[in-house]
């Protein structure tokens, strides 16, 4: 296999670093949540992979399964830093937990086995695995800059860390990872959306997907024409059967249809832009996967 390097935009707070540093701060804030506790221990924060059979020999959430919990727990030295969070502050707590057990070292351990799994070559495995962990200490190190500046002269408790993480998992879908392609040293396969390839130029393009609709298909919809005076709006609502695309009914206002070309046009100027751009990075090839023809999708405008 080739290594690749993925970048997608807004995923940061779903990375793998951050969920794993969500892990440890719940765990220590919540000891008594055994869904915590088991997770923490799958971390990359614990030498422990605690199966959920081996939890599942007590009821769920039962004092017993919390103790056989906290029991492994204890031997990723949990009592020492439970101690260091009641005198130290908490963001150097943290900072030393992560320098003490290296978690982007469990983490390529754990994804070592996983590629090996999958038979690839064993170069293309270490390749791999210099990407992904370069991601994931860059990943970390931004976390904790993001922290350090969001609660500056604060006194931040592991509540304050762990609401402020919940709060982004839930709606912050804007934040990207940081790019490390300039740390690379190795030759792999990008993988990218064209607003990331903006600017950037690529001896080889494959363009995939490009039968996919620009628009998908709702229930309810609230569109805006501002292009005329006065502004019009025009809405649909579908009422959905129980079989596969069974309409019941549809109700429409009068300016739903004008505003729903309107709203075509506009979604294929922009995606005509778009396809522009990908097919300008490719230097020396360009390969284009066109399947089918479905209206308003790349397909259509390359066919034409």
């Amino acid at each position: 296999g080739i290594p690749c390097y993925i970048q997608k935009e807004g995923t940061f707070y779903s990375s793998q670093a951050v969920r794993d540093f969500y892990c440890l701060v719940k765990a220590y804030l919540f000891p008594s949540t055994a869904t915590h506790l088991f997770d923490y221990l799958n971390s990359s924060y614990s030498t422990i992979n605690c199966s959920a059979d081996d939890a599942g020999y007590f009821a769920p959430g039962s004092a017993e399964q919390i103790e056989y919990l906290l029991s492994l727990a204890r031997t990723q030295d949990w009592d020492k830093y439970l101690r260091e969070f009641k005198l130290k502050p908490v963001l150097s707590v943290l900072r030393e937990i992560i320098d003490n057990k290296r978690p982007v070292d469990r983490f390529i351990a754990k994804q070592k086995q996983l590629l090996q799994q999958e038979e690839q070559e064993e170069t293309s495995i270490e390749k791999q695995l210099v990407i992904e962990a370069t991601q994931y200490e860059a990943n970390l190190e931004k976390l904790l800059q993001i922290l350090r500046k969001h609660f500056a002269g604060q006194m931040a408790s592991l509540y304050h860390i762990y609401n402020f993480l919940q709060i982004h998992f839930l709606t912050d879908k804007t934040e990207d990872e940081p790019d490390i392609s300039g740390e690379m040293d190795c030759e792999c396969v990008y993988g990218m959306t064209v607003h990331k390839a903006k600017g950037l130029e690529f001896d080889t393009v494959f363009l995939p997907f490009t039968h996919r609709t620009f628009r998908k298909d709702v229930n309810t919809e609230l569109l805006l024409d501002e292009s005329v005076d006065p502004p019009v709006v025009g809405w649909c609502k579908i009422i959905s059967g129980q079989g596969w695309n069974e309409v019941l009914d549809q109700q429409c206002n009068d300016h739903y249809e004008h505003c729903l070309i309107k709203e075509f046009d506009d979604i294929d100027r922009e995606e005509a832009r778009l396809l522009y751009v990908a097919l300008t990075r490719a230097i020396r090839r360009l390969e284009c996967f066109v399947i089918g023809n479905n209206p308003h999708s790349w397909a259509n405008m390359l066919e034409v």
